[in-house]
Parts: structure tokens; sequence; C-alpha cells
């Protein structure tokens, strides 16, 4: 989690996702509807969405989120951060595909959790039948491009073989006869390439402790990211786009 943390410091992205699911939200007619955020986390991003979201709108709101230490780390953000009445808030600690049977919301969030899905089209079945009728499903998703090339790597043996990026969720929302909306977003990872933190950024890209790689390993992972983005001062600046996929 604490690369998490680093890596999300470092990055823009994160803010601009924000700042655009609260527009969507606000522009919602209802003054009351239901949102379940899958593979929600520590709610580094939910909770301040909600912060924004209940100013002018009641919300129940249902963090999915299959860790448990991330469920606590949610809950105890929540508690400092939200009021008890709004929004009347559910912690599920549960995979997507056990949660409990019947569950629909007006609106469905999966905000960078589409990578983890053994089967990315049976997850997606499953986030589309948890819409109510006239529901929305967003899927916010990174493209497999420049830095996102490097995490695809390192990921694939991890995942084995199953990395998924905006292409493979476009193709297979296709394969289901979907159709959806697409907004990119462009943000920029920028860091002290000699800071503490850099070992803890580049570990959450690569998805492992690049400490415990080869020293041939984190050499090519350095240079690479050198490569593909721009220095200046010490400081990588590197490109971290999100398109958002919308279906209504």
């Amino acid at each position: 989690m604490r690369s998490h943390v680093a890596f999300e410091s470092a990055s823009d992205q994160q803010s601009k996702i924000l700042r655009w699911l609260t527009d969507d939200l606000l522009a919602s007619e209802s003054k009351e509807f239901s949102v379940a955020s899958i593979g929600a986390g520590s709610g580094i991003l939910d909770v301040p969405l909600l912060r924004a979201v209940c100013q002018n709108k009641r919300v129940e709101y249902s963090a999915v989120e299959p860790f448990e230490e991330q469920c606590r780390a949610f809950e105890q953000r929540a508690a400092e951060s939200l009021d008890p009445d709004n929004p009347r808030l559910t912690i599920i600690n549960s995979m997507l595909g056990r949660m409990p049977h019947g569950l629909q919301f007006d609106y469905v969030l999966s905000i960078h959790s589409v990578y983890y899905f053994e089967d990315l089209r049976r997850a997606l079945e499953q986030m589309l039948a948890l819409r109510k009728p006239g529901g929305q499903l967003t899927i916010a998703v990174a493209p497999c491009e420049a830095m996102n090339r490097l995490s695809e790597i390192f990921w694939r043996p991890q995942q084995e073989g199953n990395v998924w990026f905006q292409a493979d969720v476009e193709r297979e929302l296709g394969a289901l006869g979907m159709k959806w909306e697409s907004a990119r977003i462009e943000g920029a990872l920028t860091f002290d390439k000699a800071s503490n933190d850099a070992t803890d950024i580049v570990s959450f890209i690569v998805q492992c402790p690049i400490d415990q790689l080869p020293e041939e390993d984190r050499d090519m992972i350095f240079s690479y990211i050198q490569m593909v983005g721009e220095e200046c001062d010490g400081r990588l600046s590197v490109p971290h786009p999100v398109s958002i996929l919308t279906l209504a």
C-alpha cells in the first residue's frame, strides 16, 4: 500500500479523475442515488469523491474490495473525513463475483480495477448486471502506452498472461454488443529519481519490489522510464494518461 500511496502522490491523474467523476455524479438529475465502487481499495479516491458529491446529493455508497486490510483502511479514512449520515456507506469485503445476490445500483464505478480480473469478459458482465435499469457503468482504464508497456512486461508473468488495458476492455465490450462513450485524460507522473519515493513509485509501476530485482533489471527499468519521459533538474515526468469509458 505504501508504494500505491507514493505513486498516486507523484501523479496528477487521480485529481483529474476525481474532478471528472465529481462533475459526472453532480450532473445527475436525481438528488439521491446509489453507487457501487468495484475495487475501491483504501478509499484514496472514493472518500474525496464522496466528500465532494455529498455536499449536494444524498448517496448510498457500496465500496467493494476483496482485501481486508484495504477495507479497514477505507473504513478509517471514511470515519475521519465523511459525515456519518451522508453517505450511507457499506464496505463489502468481497470479490466482484461473490457479492451478495440481487444488488443493483444507479452508478457502478471501476476505477483502475479491471487489470486484476482473471476473466475480463465475465467481470464486465458482472459489473453490467449490477446496474439498475437506466444505470451507468464507468470504467477508468489505462491505454497500453509508454510507461504501461513496462508495466505489462512485469505484470504478465505475475498474472499468468492476463494483463488488461483499454484495448482489451473495448474488445470485450464490443463482443458483448455494448456501446460506450470514451473520454481521455492526460496525466503526468513526476518524481525525483534520486528520492526514496522513486523506489516505491517504480515498484508500483512494475507491481513488484524493484530492490529485490537484479541490478541490471533495475537499471533497465530506470533507463526505459527516462527514455519515455522528460527530465528536468533531476526530476522525471512520464506520461500517465487514462481513458474513461461510460456505458449508460
